[in-house]
């Protein structure tokens, strides 16, 4: 495991260190032997150990940890504050959150919420009861019953 900002990433770290000389000589090679496979490899020069070879998947990881170490204090500020936060906004950060009807009718029964729509959160409008109404009914030949 890779160890990040206080995040544990899936990227396995080879035990063995490869030198500055034998990368230089040999880059092809170590790049079949450890970064093609998904892993990291330590650099290092006279034992100490300078940097890490990483996929680039362990980068992209990396990054996005970043931007939730970054952005997580902020959404669940938000939260507390009661805060509606753009659906958009989660799909940028990554965050998937399946709808489910049910789930939402039962935290709408426990909890006090009330329910927004749209990115700036403005209420949802209703139908005012002063407006008519023309309800049309349906003819079940046109459902093709």
């Amino acid at each position: 495991m890779f160890w990040y900002g206080g995040l544990t990433m899936p990227t396995p770290i080879d035990p063995e260190s490869v030198g500055h000389r034998r990368l230089k000589n040999h880059l092809s090679e170590v790049l079949r032997e450890t970064v093609h496979k998904g892993r990291a490899v330590p650099i290092s020069n006279h034992g100490k150990i300078d940097g890490y070879l990483v996929p680039p998947a362990a980068v992209e990881e990396m990054q996005w940890a970043e931007r939730m170490r970054d952005t997580l204090p902020l959404l669940m500020a938000a939260v507390q504050a009661g805060a509606a936060i753009p659906s958009t906004t989660l799909d940028e950060l990554g965050i998937e959150i399946p709808f489910d009807w049910r789930k939402l009718n039962r935290f709408g029964a426990n909890y006090p919420v009330t329910l927004t729509h749209g990115e700036d959160g403005e209420p949802l409008t209703w139908i005012d009861d002063e407006i008519e109404i023309e309800l049309i009914e349906e003819d079940d030949t046109e459902l093709e019953l």
